[in-house]
């Protein structure tokens, strides 16, 4: 008899082949894996960065046609949210598992609130629970349709403010929530009737559901006024001329003026002193009042792939991280120096 002509793999040589397979499609899924990590980061900071630019340049022309007058009337304010607002918009919750309150040691990593020390980069403050609520008088440009009191070109406050609310259906079993930046304002007619005192009790203050342009809309937000979602943070550092040294420094949300550090959390444009904020409770600790001449914006947009990873953890799924590092690790932070035009007449 002839012996077998067939021949067939040994062992050795199938385990030889079986090893560089799974070397070649490890290799294949960490390529793969690295790929779509950089894509999601890069069309995640192009979405946030879209949405930035259009917020800072809002925020800029508001900004830049805002009106001081040298009264006892309060002319711009702002305030840092450390609980959650009252503000009468429906939907609106800031749960336990949500956003970390501040506890106002300034200190914790996973507190949501830092303005120290005197040097800190203005894109490592937070502002609290809810961030700052900044509403000011402003004449936006652009806007000069006579006899219509919607786009008339005259004196009208504008507001900023977050708010966590639901998406979509508000049913019960809807858990999915979105951090919403919200710019609201009262028309000229209501501004006129109400006045030019953003502390005045009631009015700019009250936290009653309403229409958009009535003089409650500055603290109550309607749903078509929102120009930003994702929106996990946003504040407002202000400078002021410091009569001791002649150069600006900081005013809100800490006074630095004369070398010190006061930290109320409230900031009033006004000449009148020892005042309490109406929308927040907080004080007004300016012995000396300010009238800004600079503002610096920040505001720190999560990426989707963080909106997803923050759903997840605020409904009590199991993600690794605290909130703070999920935010950190998906959000692009966005800051703008602004002149203000105006000055204290």
């Amino acid at each position: 008899m002839y012996p077998s002509s067939r021949k067939g793999f040994t062992i050795i040589e199938l385990l030889v082949a079986i090893g560089v397979t799974a070397l070649l499609v490890t290799l294949m899924i960490n390529i793969v894996t690295t790929v779509l990590t950089n894509w999601n980061r890069t069309s995640g900071t192009l979405s946030t960065g879209n949405q930035a630019r259009l917020v800072l340049d809002q925020i800029s022309q508001d900004l830049q046609g805002a009106i001081l007058k040298n009264t006892s009337d309060v002319w711009m304010a702002a305030s840092v949210q450390t609980a959650e607002p009252v503000t009468g918009v429906a939907s609106q919750s800031w749960p336990a598992t949500g956003k970390p309150a501040a506890d106002l040691a300034d200190t914790d990593i996973n507190d949501s609130v830092r303005l120290s020390p005197a040097g800190l980069n203005l894109t490592d403050y937070r502002f609290g629970l809810a961030g700052v609520w900044l509403r000011f008088l402003t004449i936006p440009s652009g806007l000069n349709t006579a006899g219509d009191p919607t786009t008339i070109s005259a004196p009208r406050a504008v507001a900023y403010q977050i708010i966590r609310k639901k998406v979509g259906s508000t049913a019960a079993t809807n858990t999915q929530f979105s951090y919403q930046l919200f710019r609201s304002e009262v028309y000229p007619d209501a501004t006129f009737t109400a006045g030019y005192n953003l502390y005045q009790t009631g009015g700019y203050n009250s936290p009653t559901a309403t229409s958009v342009g009535a003089v409650a809309n500055l603290r109550s937000p309607n749903v078509d006024q929102v120009i930003a979602n994702g929106v996990v943070d946003f504040g407002v550092r202000l400078f002021a001329l410091d009569s001791t040294t002649g150069k600006n420094a900081e005013v809100f949300p800490v006074d630095r003026r004369g070398g010190g550090a006061v930290g109320s959390y409230a900031f009033a444009a006004t000449t009148a002193k020892n005042l309490t904020d109406p929308g927040t409770g907080l004080t007004v600790a300016n012995t000396t009042p300010a009238f800004p001449t600079v503002a610096e914006i920040m505001i720190r947009v999560i990426t989707p792939e963080g909106v997803r990873l923050l759903d997840a953890k605020e409904n009590g799924n199991p993600v690794p991280g605290t909130w703070w590092e999920i935010v950190i690790q998906n959000s692009n932070v966005y800051t703008r120096r602004i002149d203000l035009k105006a000055t204290a007449l």
